[in-house]
């Protein structure tokens, strides 16, 4: 995949998880185990951040009607 295929969504996406992995090495986690938690973290906060645009979205799709 080349990088004009990535979207914002997957660059931010790939910008936590290297931040959360290095975080968790930090903390004396292994590289391994770091991945693991940090995969767990980067999936929750995208979800938090998908739901926050779905319900700007029908907000501003309530006002529109």
């Amino acid at each position: 995949m080349s990088s004009k295929n990535i979207n914002l969504w997957d660059k931010e996406r790939n910008r936590m998880f290297w931040t959360f992995v290095k975080e968790y090495q930090e903390e004396g986690y292994s590289k391994q185990e770091a991945k693991k938690l940090a995969k767990k973290e980067v999936n929750e906060v995208m979800e938090d951040k998908k739901d926050f645009v779905n319900e700007l979205y029908n907000i501003a799709l309530d006002n529109y009607d």
